[in-house]
């Protein structure tokens, strides 16, 4: 795992995240492969496959899609090369959905408190409970 990570790390455009057990390497905001315990795994299309014929695959985890095992034989040098080649096969990244901003709390919980028969209060005022009890507590501290 270190091997690769030490040279995928100073290679232009790509980064090195951890995963749960692996780290993933991106190329350039996609995904290249992932560095596992037993060595690199890369991505499988058609042009890993003209490349690196001789190449075993695997899945990542049992059910998943099969990646091209790298040997670690490879240097930095020629990877970066393969990840230019392989860049157009690799998957584009899905758009993220933006955080979904808080909704303003609205007056009609107000009003249907109020109907109910409940005062609403502003914290901090006199008619508010907590301060009442402050005033309580502090009066009876004293005596």
């Amino acid at each position: 795992m270190d091997f690769f990570q030490a040279g995928l790390e100073n290679i232009e455009g790509m980064t090195v995240r951890p995963m749960m057990s692996c780290k993933v390497i991106h190329y350039k905001g996609r995904v290249l492969g992932f560095i596992v315990e037993d060595g690199f795994l890369l991505e499988d299309g058609p042009t890993a496959g003209k490349l690196l014929p001789d190449c075993s695959r695997r899945p990542l985890f049992p059910g998943s899609k099969d990646f091209v095992m790298i040997p670690d034989t490879i240097g930095p040098k020629y990877l970066k090369q393969l990840a230019d080649a392989l860049y157009d096969d690799l998957p584009v990244p899905k758009p993220r959905k933006p955080k979904a901003k808080p909704k303003p709390k609205s007056k009609a919980n107000v009003n249907t408190a109020s109907k109910a028969g409940f005062k609403a209060t502003k914290v901090g005022s006199a008619d508010d409970p907590i301060q009442s009890f402050k005033k309580f507590y502090r009066n009876e501290k004293k005596k």
